[in-house]
């Protein structure tokens, strides 16, 4: 039994767009390990360029919001215009706030601090995609 066996499992597939590769790996293999499929971006450009391939397969993203070129909030707001009801867990070591203040309350948008526990990833995402 490893140490996420625990955890409510999921079946979805998650875009992952991250500039770390060392933070991109451990999350995808949190991600994998609770069963879930994962595609990967390096940043927010190769992010709209993998959901625009994927779109009928992904569920939600899980986006840095801080990358280089095109941050997360910007393919966000690109991935919402060709699928408005797509669901993100934005990550960041940013404050809450500065992530997610001015946004439209019906927006199906969550925040997760850098550092985070598998654990507070894996429910996270498991209670956006259960709402």
């Amino acid at each position: 039994m490893n140490a996420l066996s625990y955890i409510a499992k999921g079946a979805e597939t998650i875009l992952l767009a991250d500039d770390d590769p060392c933070v991109r790996t451990i999350t995808r293999d949190i991600l994998h390990l609770s069963g879930y499929t994962v595609i990967e971006a390096v940043d927010g450009k190769d992010g709209l360029e993998r959901f625009i391939e994927y779109q009928d397969r992904v569920t939600i993203l899980v986006f840095d919001m801080d990358m280089p070129g095109k941050n997360g909030r910007k393919a966000y707001e690109e991935i919402r215009e060709i699928r408005p009801d797509i669901k993100v867990l934005f990550i960041s070591g940013s404050a809450r706030e500065a992530v997610i203040d001015g946004w439209d309350r019906n927006i199906r948008i969550g925040y997760l601090s850098k550092p985070f526990l598998p654990k507070e990833l894996l429910q996270k995402i498991r209670e956006m995609l259960d709402r």
